[in-house]
């Protein structure tokens, strides 16, 4: 099967009011995000909440995404890799060894349902346990996993998936690009852009 983590629970301190319920479409970044994912032939969607968390479950039409669970982080304030440590301990009962498990964050809405879909099918496959997007700075996510190679992660701090997928020998993830990735909302100013991004777009 085809699952999917959308970790959505930090506390946008930067930005300063929560990322996941900023405009777009006829939604939410996050509900763009979920749609997007569901797009690419996922099954089953996790969704890591944390600050903010009634008010982002509260703007989801639960009708409309009944592929979506809710995981509530009491951490969250002690980095990402607790969101992820939470969905693994919550959902690995449900994974066979060869399902593809896709992570991804809630504020990368450029992302086409292609590029998700290609890094499932790589695992998928079995060429590759692991794949994952490339950035400038190294691998990134969004990224797929094995469930057995997802279970197997040592997860520390802020760093969640993308510092064991940078420690990994050459070759051993896929990596595949994506420009539209590194658009991202973490300040201000990555909402300014991404305004305009939308109108021209036809999103917003």
């Amino acid at each position: 099967m085809k699952h999917a983590i959308i970790l959505a629970a930090g506390g946008s301190t930067r930005l300063g009011h929560p990322k996941q319920l900023i405009r777009w479409g006829d939604g939410n970044l996050l509900t763009h995000v979920i749609q997007t994912i569901a797009a690419a032939g996922v099954e089953q969607i996790a969704v890591v909440v944390g600050a903010h968390q009634d008010a982002i479950i509260a703007s989801v039409n639960m009708d409309e995404y009944p592929l979506v669970r809710w995981l509530r982080n009491a951490d969250w304030r002690d980095g990402q890799s607790t969101s992820l440590r939470l969905a693994i301990h919550e959902l690995q009962s449900q994974w066979s060894e060869h399902d593809a498990i896709l992570i991804a964050l809630c504020d990368q809405p450029a992302i086409e349902p292609e590029h998700y879909a290609a890094l499932i099918d790589t695992v998928i496959s079995g060429d590759f346990a692991s794949s994952a997007t490339r950035y400038p700075s190294g691998a990134g996510v969004p990224a797929c996993f094995s469930a057995a190679t997802l279970r197997s992660l040592e997860l520390h701090g802020d760093q969640g998936a993308k510092n064991w997928l940078r420690t990994q020998p050459r070759g051993k993830v896929h990596l595949l690009q994506c420009p539209a990735a590194a658009c991202d909302i973490d300040s201000p100013q990555d909402e300014i852009q991404l305004r305009r991004h939308s109108l021209r777009s036809g999103q917003d």
